[in-house]
């Protein structure tokens, strides 16, 4: 596969598998946590994600911006694992679009513009893309 035909690949699969995914964090010990997480709004190769403004993942990426993603396609026979670093984004605008992408916000938040609501933006840097019908082996590249 050409490079372009893996990153295609590779956005094509997070789409498929964005139902539930696997997202992870370092905390201040240098040790992974990983949860699932069930809601997202990619926009311009960015992936956000809805969490509370509380939350350790919020903590632990102020400390350390480092994390993964992990996507699984219908059947897992597609796996995307991204590497990239995340950030905290307070823009209104932006959390007002996630809210209307992802109705299911309002089972857990109040509003889009409530202080608990926080968005996670997301910035991959390097994707691994596992297609079992094609290898064993995953492509790798590099993202944007």
């Amino acid at each position: 596969m050409t490079d372009q035909e893996i990153r295609k690949a590779v956005w094509d699969a997070v789409e498929k598998g964005n139902k539930v995914f696997v997202y992870a964090t370092v905390d201040t010990h240098n040790h992974p946590h990983a949860r699932y997480m069930g809601a997202l709004m990619i926009k311009e190769g960015v992936i956000y994600m809805a969490t509370y403004s509380e939350s350790r993942k919020i903590q632990q990426i102020k400390a350390n911006p480092h994390s993964e993603i992990v996507f699984a396609g219908p059947e897992y026979k597609e796996v995307v694992t991204m590497d990239g670093e995340s950030r905290i984004d307070e823009s209104l605008e932006l959390k007002k679009e996630f809210w209307q992408a992802n109705p299911i916000c309002k089972d857990y938040f109040s509003g889009y513009d409530t202080p608990e609501f926080g968005l996670i933006a997301f910035e991959p840097r390097s994707a691994e893309y596992l297609n079992l019908a094609l290898q064993h082996e995953p492509f790798v590249i590099s993202l944007p």
